[in-house]
């Protein structure tokens, strides 16, 4: 993090020297401020991670997981949570659009050319639009009815099923017949990709390995807003 001095009356530009440091700690005429630090996790049109931490600058090869990555760290809100499913596409059918986000390309095949093996939506959609209905129905219950707690409590428990029934890009999520081996699949692209930040750096390592969660869901609840 770098110290911004400004003298308010003569603005930029004075040289920093000894004597002016010691003057700025002392008149009134001073302003001291602590430039923010930038904290980036990007891929270079080269394929190569530029990932900036405090004031290390790391340049890593491309490599698998680093796009979950950075797809977790951009998250906004620790409300966002995904599960295995959800980031087993992300390597393979996240694509980089111009804003600087990702697009979804459903037809984009895997690395082996091979369909997901799915049994079906989670929720039909059917049972989707019943469940809409009766949270409908329960929001109208009033405060002073008795039923009022447990009709909360229901909408909790519906918002919560349809959340878990739609994933990226509002497709319904599918029902996975190697959940299991998607779930370990994921974890490991993750966990290859923070062995390599940790061979370039122990601190950005730790840090990453403390914020990023994967239960129940997987996401990112650090304080530090990364830009990509």
């Amino acid at each position: 993090m770098s110290i911004i001095i400004k003298n308010r009356k003569s603005g930029p530009g004075v040289k920093l020297n000894r004597k002016t440091l010691l003057e700025a700690f002392k008149g009134p005429d001073w302003e001291i401020t602590k430039s923010k630090p930038v904290f980036l996790f990007r891929q270079n049109t080269d394929g190569v991670w530029e990932i900036r931490f405090h004031k290390n600058k790391l340049y890593i090869p491309d490599s698998s997981g680093f796009k979950t990555i950075q797809f977790l760290l951009i998250q906004t809100s620790q409300d966002r949570q995904f599960q295995s499913k959800d980031l087993d596409v992300i390597e393979r059918q996240m694509l980089p659009n111009e804003s600087g986000g990702y697009s979804f390309d459903e037809n984009r095949p895997n690395k082996k050319g091979l369909k997901a093996n799915v049994g079906g939506e989670i929720l039909s959609q059917e049972t989707r639009r019943s469940y809409q209905a009766e949270i409908t129905r329960l929001k109208k219950i009033e405060l002073d009815d008795p039923q009022y707690s447990k009709a909360q409590s229901d909408i909790k428990i519906l918002k919560q099923q349809l959340l878990e029934a739609v994933g990226l890009g509002g497709k319904p999520r599918q029902m996975s017949k190697d959940a299991k081996k998607i779930d370990d699949r994921v974890k490991k692209r993750i966990k290859d990709a923070l062995e390599k930040i940790r061979r370039k750096n122990n601190d950005l390592y730790i840090f990453l390995k403390q914020n990023i969660k994967f239960k129940p869901a997987m996401y990112y609840c650090g304080d530090l807003k990364w830009r990509t």
